[in-house]
């Protein structure tokens, strides 16, 4: 597919709700999204901040306390706060968790914004 600056930039193929297929071998009830190079750079930040246990742990921490500081956090999952603080950093950037500073304390909690297949993977934690 052609952008915007008159670049090929490859789509991937990937299978969803979106977009059924038709005649092209994709299966009963299989549906098809295509993903340009932003979006499948953004599914793999997603992935890489889904991609290890101690994120994971704070995630499911965060989900089932809702709101906590750092320290918080540290004491639920038994990690050092340097480490902790850096986890959180991954994720905040990935967008999967939001944060607020009140005074010297750095408030994390769940991203209620976080889109649809990552929910579900949110969900099973």
């Amino acid at each position: 597919m052609a952008c915007g600056f008159g670049l090929n930039v490859p789509r991937i193929l990937l299978f969803s709700d979106s977009h059924e297929l038709k005649n092209k071998g994709g299966g009963a009830g299989r549906k098809a999204v295509y993903l340009t190079h932003r979006e499948l750079k953004e599914l793999e930040r997603l992935l890489k901040a889904l991609a290890n246990k101690r994120r994971l742990a704070i995630l499911r921490s965060l989900k089932k306390n809702g709101e906590a500081n750092v320290m918080e956090v540290v004491y639920v999952i038994k990690l050092s706060a340097k480490s902790t603080s850096r986890h959180l950093a991954v994720l905040f950037s990935a967008g999967l968790v939001d944060r607020r500073q009140q005074s010297l304390e750095v408030y994390y909690w769940c991203t209620p914004a976080v889109p649809t297949p990552i929910r579900g993977v949110i969900s099973i934690l």
